[in-house]
């Protein structure tokens, strides 16, 4: 990425870099940690994967702190079949769909 998502902001006052999560979760997750420490950090709110890595990381100083479901329901919402399951048991009509169990 040429410019980090916060380049432009006026109220962002420090900047953390961490590793991706999906190359080394426990960088990632240690980096957060320190930035919640250093700057006092209430809310957060992630905006791509990280949510996931975020939510089953099992840390209570960034569970407790992350604006979004807990990892089961995120699961959930984001697995195509299980997102259909649970919009059919709220009564919602939902197109045809099919499992496929096959690796291949």
């Amino acid at each position: 990425m040429q410019y980090h998502i916060c380049k432009f902001s006026v109220v962002v006052k420090h900047l953390y870099h961490s590793p991706a999560p999906a190359v080394e979760a426990a960088g990632y997750i240690k980096t957060v940690i320190e930035a919640i420490q250093k700057s006092k950090i209430d809310v957060i709110i992630p905006i791509h994967e990280e949510t996931f890595y975020l939510a089953e990381c099992g840390d209570d100083e960034i569970v407790d702190r992350v604006f979004a479901p807990g990892f089961n329901m995120l699961y959930r919402l984001h697995n195509k079949w299980t997102f259909t399951e649970l919009i059919r048991g709220l009564g919602r009509d939902v197109p045809e769909a099919h499992l496929s169990t096959r690796s291949t």
